[in-house]
């Protein structure tokens, strides 16, 4: 078989794998939760593996390999990286895998050779001469992360240092400085979507660890203007989808009892329930996409609405009405059974160039075969948030 020959025919198999063999995998009902839970588990298992496998020797990751052409991508982003950690860290502790565990320290360590001092007592993230707030923010995540599975508290002052920077970056309104050169201070006039609620996220974090109310003041001034000025008249159906900023609110809310975060998180779920192609509010163009967002859909941009709903769902079940929560929950499942179909399994990747390189990785989209450590990330994530949930409901 020819080169060329050999490509066109591993794209059709390909697409046709990976809508056909999981029509069986997904024809279980409502009643059939255990074997349904064994699936979830498997996939996240499966994404864990692909990260381990990624770690480089210096604890840096591939950061995207196409499946199809076996390329490696030059390009880096710490943020990512940081997340990718964060994921490792909380798929290890549901299966105590000890290379999960291995590998993501391994990656703490070169996370944190890019950590330098910002000021007498803060510290951030420096890439490019770059210092991002979502970078300090995850960093925070992933390390506060260790420390609650480990119980190692190695890492705590290096998480209070980084912290302490998100707080430095908090301007007096209550939004945050996005981005700015370390060289020189210059302060970039851009802001990010997912920053702010990253920051959120990493001080109530941060808040579990040391309890120190002043990380929930910082974060109860970003959410209030996130809310009320950012967010303020903007319709539901055209709010950010701010994954992280739900994550943020279901647990600010449980520290700091303000309706205004209740009543934001609901509002977020909505507006990101409207957009599914769930069957009922939107139709897919075709059955595979059902449970997916934007057309043609990608994984990862479903796997991060369905963190964002996980969280949301946590919030209105301990403290809305059940009704809500089980409307939540289906978008959920809807969104990780799409999720699923872009996993590349035992059962699809036979006629890949390197089918142990890209086995448990989840690709961009069902016909683009990019695998990048952010899409293994979300999806594992977002596939445990679900697999919790129903475990915990059985």
């Amino acid at each position: 078989m020819n080169g060329s020959l050999f490509k066109i025919g591993s794209f059709a198999i390909i697409v046709i794998l990976l809508f056909t063999s999981f029509l069986v995998l997904y024809s279980f009902n409502d009643s059939d939760e255990g074997v349904y839970c064994d699936i979830l588990l498997e996939s996240a298992v499966l994404g864990g593996n692909y990260l381990i496998n990624a770690t480089n020797a210096d604890g840096s990751f591939v950061y995207k390999y196409n499946a199809s052409s076996g390329k490696e991508s030059s390009s880096y982003n710490i943020l990512r990286h940081a997340g990718t950690v964060y994921c490792m860290l909380e798929l290890y502790n549901v299966t105590k895998d000890e290379r999960l565990l291995r590998s993501a320290e391994k990656a703490i360590v070169y996370l944190l050779s890019f950590v330098k001092p910002f000021d007498n007592s803060s510290t951030c993230i420096v890439y490019d001469d770059e210092v991002k707030l979502g970078g300090n923010a995850l960093a925070v995540v992933a390390l506060a992360e260790h420390m609650k599975v480990t119980s190692n508290d190695t890492y705590l002052t290096v998480i209070q240092n980084l912290t302490r920077f998100i707080k430095l970056s908090q301007n007096e309104s209550g939004d945050f400085i996005c981005k700015q050169e370390y060289s020189t201070g210059y302060i970039y006039d851009w802001d990010s979507e997912y920053y702010p609620g990253e920051a959120l996220l990493a001080l109530c974090r941060l808040y579990q660890l040391d309890h120190n109310e002043t990380w929930l003041d910082v974060a109860e001034k970003g959410a209030k203007y996130l809310i009320n000025v950012r967010d303020k008249n903007v319709a539901v159906d055209d709010l950010i989808h701010d994954h992280w900023l739900l994550m943020a609110l279901n647990e600010l809310y449980r520290y700091r009892n303000n309706s205004l975060y209740f009543e934001h998180s609901m509002n977020l779920s909505e507006g990101i329930m409207l957009l599914q192609c769930d069957g009922v509010n939107r139709q897919p163009e075709h059955p595979d996409w059902l449970g997916s967002y934007y057309i043609p859909p990608s994984s990862a941009s479903t796997a991060t609405r369905s963190e964002g709903l996980v969280a949301a769902y946590h919030l209105v079940f301990d403290f809305g009405e059940k009704d809500a929560a089980e409307r939540i929950l289906r978008s959920i499942r809807l969104g990780v059974d799409f999720q699923l179909k872009t996993q590349f399994r035992e059962e699809n990747v036979s006629y890949l160039l390197n089918p142990e390189r890209a086995l448990g990785g989840f690709c961009y989209s069902l016909n683009s075969f990019d695998i990048r450590i952010d899409y293994v990330q979300h999806n594992v994530c977002s596939i445990l948030g679900l697999y919790d949930i129903l475990k915990n409901n059985s």
